[in-house]
């Protein structure tokens, strides 16, 4: 959320949706291309968004992405890390706890960034956690994002 200003500014993604009438507490889907699109969303939208992440290995010795200093930022601002894209019971229970306190959760439902632009399939933990918070489903697109460091 800290650097979502900056994002806003240097590349101005352009963000497909009725964002006028997205109710405080939602889960919030989008399509994924880029590092930077959690930053892309929360700043369009103009609200704080907690997101459901994928950890992986960033490092030949083993390093996790949650073990990293921006990984340990991201938990200790409210987002969720998965291991792998199967969701377990603690994460749904995260995720309604931040539904039920009225903010919105993000997700990914590709399971992971497009690696050409394209949309990829989407897991079924989308459905799962929709049916488990009871929550509205808002979708979103972000277009121009596939540009910026899409080669990390």
């Amino acid at each position: 959320h800290i650097l979502t200003p900056f994002f806003d500014i240097a590349y101005r993604p352009i963000i497909y949706g009725n964002i006028d009438e997205i109710p405080d507490s939602c889960i919030i889907t989008s399509n994924h291309c880029s590092y930077f699109d959690p930053f892309f969303l929360s700043g369009g939208l103009k609200r704080p968004i907690y997101y459901l992440m994928k950890d992986f290995q960033i490092s030949p010795n083993g390093k996790r992405i949650s073990e990293s200093l921006i990984g340990k930022l991201a938990v200790k601002t409210g987002n969720i890390y998965l291991n792998g894209t199967r969701i377990t019971k603690e994460a749904l229970k995260k995720c309604k706890e931040i539904i039920d306190r009225g903010d919105s959760l993000g997700i990914f439902p590709e399971g992971e960034r497009s690696y050409n632009g394209r949309l990829q399939e989407l897991k079924p933990g989308i459905g799962k956690i929709a049916r488990f918070t009871r929550a509205v489903v808002v979708p979103i697109c972000i277009k121009g994002s596939y540009r910026i460091c899409s080669w990390i």
